[in-house]
């Protein structure tokens, strides 16, 4: 009798054997395999799986978010996301997500899916006519299946929560089992939250179209004189200023005109897929294979923790009968219930609206005149004095409600999962100098300039002042008046700001878009004085270029001066229409080169902020970032 030791031996040698014999027979390398498998279309905001490869393949071999949007900003002038209008997991206008989504021609639930498309693959890759025998046998259920196919390329969906253990062997010799795995889907639940810098605002999924052949007359406030400006592409009506003082834009000219706007992911909110926001859980998506990300994108223009966190707030275009935008935190609160489930991360950026930012800007561009009369009386203006005031009695109690809100909706109510993204300080010049004196880039309209000792101003009160403030309140520092850091500390992300006092609205340089250097002049004149309707608005050797400007360019500066909003967006406030109700009234002047996105992150921008979240939301999620 054979002893023990002597049979199992002799069992090893003879499935061995019958191993190689395996391999040989159906022309298979004899080396050891491996199944290979990932997700398909796994950034779930997508509905087709092309939009996302074409992602997935731009950052192979790439090192970082930034890298990768540059790589896809040197394709069409539109810029890569004015294809994927519509093609979202977003209801009508954008403002929603869908409760069912048809994915790739598969509908199914977008904060609770009941399976995930995986393509498996065993490698290395055999003839391509080798047909394989997989196995898929539930750990927990002990269910069981067998699949005749592809040894490369199969598909399959793999239900939420289970974990299968896949065998395959080659069909001539099912018994012969080649390589075995166990796949397992993580679903990762993201949102995205906070005011203009987590929307996108400044860069439109399909940025406008300006005419090389007819001007756009507006009037100056309180005085006769008008200037002219390009008008939007393919807008044949009246581009004059109106004869009499008042007289109305038809309804015809409106529609007409409005046809022609940049498209937002979210009029209403000016979203856009280039967040910063967006990028980063779409990058998160495309460096882990074996994950699905589900991405909300809830960060709207103008909000402030009030007026649009907690509370509803004004759209910023009305769309599809948008008027009124629902508070972040009740949609979010409604996605928790829908999902079943808190959100696993949230990323967050707020408060520069709290403080009246936006004031503080306008305190900097706007000249002397009767525009800056008019904005100061609406209460436009901002002194810095102001801002600290809002910055001790506004923002600091907002952001602890904001905080004990956050809390329920967080997974394991962990907010270290909510990860706080900081600002990029947009005035400076480099380390040391804020912006200077300056119209380069601000010539687009008359009353705007930059003062560079009001900029100075500001860049040492947002460095000195407002920046330590959010970091103390996002990390729950006893001098915030938080309490419980161990608990309730959001994670700080801030690493991008060092690069962006580097990139300043202001920055120039030798690589800059042909466009941008010839014709955003230095000196304030990049615009004919009065030329007629028919005719280009630029001035000299650049008349009849503005088409050539291209809002996604890679260019030196990461911030958009008043001149690229208006000539990526050109955007009318639609709240302002009972007050001015001609397309060329002189609050429309002022307002459309500032609206779209002045003094905001370009997509670059986005993507360098995108690549300081990815490390810590990768780390705090224990997934692969690109390090």
């Amino acid at each position: 009798m054979a002893s023990p030791g002597r049979t199992v031996t002799q069992r090893r040698a003879r499935l061995a054997g019958l191993a190689m014999l395996g391999f040989l027979g159906a022309g298979l390398p004899a080396a050891a395999q491996s199944i290979e498998w990932h997700v398909v279309n796994r950034f779930r905001l997508f509905t087709e799986r092309a939009d996302f490869e074409r992602h997935e393949q731009a950052a192979a071999d790439r090192s970082s978010i930034l890298e990768t949007e540059r790589a896809l900003s040197a394709g069409p002038r539109e810029g890569w996301a004015a294809a994927m209008l519509g093609r979202t997991c977003l209801k009508q206008g954008g403002n929603e997500i869908l409760g069912t989504c048809r994915r790739d021609g598969v509908p199914e639930s977008y904060l609770s899916p009941a399976s995930f498309p995986v393509r498996l693959s065993l490698a290395p890759a055999g003839p391509a006519a080798t047909a394989c025998r997989w196995v898929f046998r539930d750990l927990a259920t002990g269910a069981r299946e067998e699949v005749r196919g592809a040894c490369q390329g199969l598909e399959r969906r793999i239900a939420a929560g289970r974990r299968l253990a896949v065998s395959v062997a080659d069909a001539a010799t099912p018994r012969v089992i080649l390589a075995t795995t166990d796949v397992a889907v993580r679903h990762v639940l993201l949102a995205g939250m906070g005011d203009s810098i987590a929307s996108g605002e400044g860069n439109p999924d399909r940025p406008v179209r300006l005419s090389a052949t007819r001007a756009m007359c507006f009037d100056r406030f309180f005085s006769n004189r008008e200037y002219w400006r390009p008008s939007r592409e393919g807008y044949a009506l009246r581009t004059a200023c109106p004869a009499s003082s008042g007289e109305a834009s038809t309804d015809e000219e409106r529609r007409a005109w409005a046809a022609r706007a940049a498209r937002w992911t979210s009029p209403a909110c000016h979203r856009s897929l280039y967040s910063y926001q967006m990028r980063a859980a779409l990058a998160l998506a495309i460096r882990n294979p074996d994950s699905a990300v589900t991405f909300v994108q809830l960060g709207c223009s103008g909000a402030t923790i009030q007026d649009g966190i907690l509370k509803s707030r004004k759209a910023r275009e009305y769309y599809y009968g948008q008027t009124i935008v629902q508070s972040q935190i009740s949609l979010i609160d409604r996605y928790v219930l829908d999902a079943g489930r808190p959100f696993d991360a949230i990323l967050l950026t707020v408060g520069a609206n709290d403080i009246g930012f936006s004031g503080l800007v306008a305190d900097v561009m706007l000249q002397p005149g009767k525009e800056r009369e008019v904005f100061e009386a609406a209460g436009l203006v901002t002194s810095v004095r102001e801002a600290e005031r809002a910055l001790a009695q506004v923002l600091r109690p907002n952001f602890e409600t904001l905080r004990r809100r956050l809390a329920p909706v967080i997974a394991g109510r962990d907010l270290g999962n909510v990860l706080y993204t900081i600002y990029g300080n947009p005035a400076r010049r480099d380390a040391i100098r804020a912006c200077p004196n300056s119209r380069h880039g601000f010539d687009v309209h008359p009353g705007f300039g930059v003062d560079g000792a009001k900029a100075a101003d500001v860049v040492r009160f947002v460095d000195g002042t407002f920046f330590p403030a959010l970091r103390e309140m996002a990390v729950c520092a006893p001098s915030s008046g938080c309490r419980s850091p161990e608990s309730r500390a959001m994670t700080l992300v801030d690493r991008h700001q060092d690069a962006f006092a580097r990139h300043g609205f202001c920055a120039t340089g030798t690589d800059d878009p042909d466009f941008d250097r010839q014709c955003f002049r230095t000196d304030g004149r990049s615009f004919a004085t009065a030329p007629p309707p028919e005719t280009s608005a630029l001035a000299g050797a650049c008349a009849g270029r503005e088409g050539e400007f291209r809002p996604y360019a890679s260019r030196q500066r990461w911030v958009r001066t008043a001149n690229d909003s208006y000539f990526a967006a050109m955007t009318y406030p639609d709240e302002f229409r009972r007050l001015a109700g001609d397309l060329h009234d002189a609050i429309w002047g002022a307002t459309s080169a500032v609206y779209g996105g002045a003094i905001h992150p370009t997509a670059e921008g986005h993507a360098a902020m995108a690549d300081a979240a990815l490390v810590d939301l990768a780390r705090r999620l224990g997934m692969k970032g690109w390090q």
